[in-house]
């Protein structure tokens, strides 16, 4: 008797570890949360807008290319449009990305004299958009719809309290992100910074919004500066808005 009580003792405790190991942790659980709600920011209406993406080439170089915006309400999601135009230094570049809730984003991309967009699957979006330090999953937030999430720490950051969100690619491919931590603003949800590392758990990348502006009585991003800290380059993305 005292050996299968020991024997039932041990194996409830057994279940017990079970149990506790399959349950995800507060971090993740809140990481998901959080993962989702960002995935979930769709438009309220349709717009469109236009900026200007400046890439610096090198030490000296610095070129302009001015970029035409469109965001596409649906009935399931919606969909984002980047399109540059064709200068001296750079050809046209067409971005369609569609997105929604709960899904993988969908790429497209129509680049110089092809007369058919390319698809391009979520797990090789590591390409530059028109050869800035600005990737094609930058653009569509693919690191906030990785699988593996969580929330690893709330702080404060440029005077804003965030949740630090930490994103783990689980099958990086060479040349893409394996991890991203993001710094999200509490109250408005918005990236106050990004930080891309590689396989080798090196800073590729600073993501780090510049400029803010208030239009009609909100604050908006004004520009954003996308640093390549392998390379020692960088990438700045300017928006046009009417300001107060």
């Amino acid at each position: 008797m005292k050996i299968f009580r020991s024997y039932i003792f041990a194996l409830l405790c057994c279940l017990v570890v079970i149990t506790a190991q399959a349950e995800p942790d507060k971090t993740v659980l809140e990481g998901r949360a959080l993962a989702e709600e960002l995935c979930a920011l769709a438009p309220i209406r349709d717009s469109s807008m236009t900026a200007t993406l400046y890439i610096r080439r090198d030490r000296k170089t610095e070129v302009s290319v001015p970029i035409a915006m469109k965001l596409i309400k649906g009935e399931h999601g919606w969909k984002s449009i980047y399109q540059t135009r064709s200068t001296n230094s750079a050809e046209m570049v067409a971005l369609t990305i569609n997105q929604s809730p709960g899904s993988m984003n969908s790429y497209e991309l129509l680049s110089g004299t092809n007369e058919k967009p390319r698809e391009i699957t979520h797990n090789t979006t590591g390409i530059p958009f028109a050869g800035s330090d600005f990737w094609i999953s930058d653009l569509g937030l693919e690191f906030f719809r990785w699988k593996d999430q969580r929330v690893t720490k709330h702080e404060l950051r440029r005077s804003q309290a965030c949740f630090v969100l930490e994103s783990k690619n689980t099958n990086p491919q060479p040349g893409t992100y394996a991890k991203v931590i993001s710094w999200i603003d509490k109250d408005t949800l918005g990236i106050v910074r990004a930080e891309a590392y590689d396989q080798q758990g090196k800073l590729m990348k600073i993501f780090l919004p510049t400029k803010v502006k208030k239009v009609d009585g909100h604050y908006q991003i004004k520009e954003v500066e996308m640093r390549n800290e392998q390379t020692g380059l960088k990438s700045r993305l300017e928006f046009d808005l009417e300001t107060e």
